[in-house]
């Protein structure tokens, strides 16, 4: 029995030293998404890098940008790799790093460390220099953050996160048929279809009625998102004006996602699927991408670059109906955004979790928005935390989908629209710009608390439903 304990024991140690990413390994897996119980075919690298993305650790994490242990106490040597552990999910491109304003020689002197620039960005309205490197082979993120924080002391690098979209794919249902008056509260929203009335509960909760066709003139909306269908009769013939920002050598996301949050924002009047502000003008910005194993994400070099062009556009707003992980290049770009008074409003996360808060919604500069339905209970997969400030509706909210028809959807991503246009219009009828902080405060004035009175981590400050006074 005690050569049976001590050769597991040899085993179990040999792997965890030795353990590599296998052929098979699915780097995309992460414990917020469901898992498939069947097996899975080897997919082949297409580079040396494999292109793919990794969430470090599984319980505790290894932070991104947090050097590993120097030799001796446990750790590694500067610049070799790290091993990652078996089951981890993804936090971050695995093969690339990104540095924001580096110091004169830099580029040179990280060739000379094996990383390879793959791509610069001068984002002027940032006032930002961005970079995109590939990491040396044999090493990881982690590792390549150490090397170039060691050589670079105080440099502004990080690694390029990846985000998700703040939407439930469980709940993307088809219409249900008109509901019977007297109805008890059940699954579905005690209100008439969309079809019937021309309006989804989530407008009609919002107090959001008979807006004309001009409501938001003059307000200038941003959105990173996914591609949007424009040819959706939501949006034909709406002021939207759409740019991608995906890597050429990825193939662009599809435009369901986008489309949605697009119509909710600016779409015509009608069939319920939107019309917030339909009057405003829309810059879409695309930052989704197809990664090498199927999954669709965006990342941070394409959010700033998304970001720099909305700044350059105007905007007043931008809505973030994504999520993600806390990125030191973002938190300043952020930062500098809120200086020029452009209002970042971003969905509150759909991990259930308060114990690991979505970004870029937890910036400090940033409101964020949580969802809740009909009966005005919170989303059952809405993040919990300090960070919450407003409720609105999110949870089997119509929308608009490609190709022309709609359908029910739930998570964050449809509340942070509400937020959005009453931002707008807030902007628009004061015909000048306000910080994120006057905004939320102005807002929490008219928010309907939902929990425990005053500021609570569910709801944050409650439930706006202020209509739009657009008249």
């Amino acid at each position: 029995m005690k050569r049976f304990i001590i050769s597991v024991a040899v085993f179990v140690a040999v792997g965890l030293a030795g353990w590599a990413v296998p052929a098979n390994f699915d780097p995309l897996f992460s414990p917020d998404e469901p898992v498939k119980k069947k097996k899975q075919k080897a997919q082949k690298s297409k580079s040396k890098t494999g292109g793919r993305s990794v969430k470090i650790g599984a319980g505790k994490r290894l932070q991104s940008g947090s050097p590993p242990a120097a030799p001796g106490a446990g750790g590694q040597a500067q610049g070799q790799a790290l091993p990652l552990s078996p089951g981890a999910g993804i936090d971050f491109e695995i093969a690339e790093i990104v540095v924001a304003d580096p110091p004169p020689g830099f580029t040179a002197a990280a060739a000379n460390l094996n990383f390879v620039t793959l791509d610069t960005a001068n984002l002027t309205n940032l006032g930002m220099l961005l970079l995109r490197l590939q990491i040396p082979p044999g090493q990881n993120v982690p590792a390549a953050l150490a090397t170039i924080t060691g050589q670079f002391p105080g440099i502004n690098a990080d690694a390029n996160h990846l985000y998700e979209l703040a939407q439930d794919k469980s709940l993307a249902i088809p219409p249900a048929k008109p509901q019977a008056k007297g109805i008890k509260p059940g699954k579905r929203p005690l209100f008439p279809s969309p079809e019937e009335r021309g309006q989804s509960w989530a407008m009609w909760a919002a107090e959001w009625q008979d807006s004309p066709a001009n409501c938001g003139a003059g307000a200038r909306l941003g959105m990173i998102d996914t591609s949007v269908d424009k040819r959706h009769p939501a949006l034909r013939g709406q002021k939207v004006t759409f740019q991608s920002f995906h890597s050429k050598k990825r193939k662009q996301g599809p435009p369901g996602h986008g489309t949605a949050i697009a119509a909710m924002m600016v779409g015509k009047l009608g069939r319920g699927w939107g019309g917030l502000l339909p009057g405003a003008e829309l810059f879409a910005a695309n930052i989704f991408e197809r990664l090498p194993n199927g999954r669709l994400r965006g990342n941070v070099f394409a959010m700033l670059r998304a970001t720099d062009w909305l700044i350059g556009e105007k905007v007043q707003i931008i809505n973030l109906s994504i999520a993600g992980k806390k990125n030191r290049i973002v938190e300043k770009s952020v930062q500098r955004a809120a200086l020029k008074k452009v209002v970042l409003i971003a969905a509150a996360g759909n991990w259930g979790r308060r114990d690991r808060p979505a970004y870029p919604a937890a910036y400090g500069s940033v409101i964020a928005v949580t969802a809740v339905d009909s009966n005005f209970r919170i989303y059952r997969m809405a993040n919990k935390g300090a960070y919450v400030d407003f409720a609105m509706p999110g949870v089997e909210a119509w929308t608009a989908s490609p190709g022309g028809g709609g359908r029910y959807q739930s998570g964050t991503s449809f509340a942070a629209p509400f937020i959005a246009a009453l931002a707008g219009l807030e902007i628009a009828r004061e015909k000048k710009s306000v910080s994120s902080l006057n905004m939320k405060k102005r807002l929490a004035k008219h928010a309907r608390d939902l929990g425990k009175p005053g500021r609570d981590d569910t709801f944050g400050w409650g439930f706006v439903a202020r209509g739009p006074e657009c008249t």
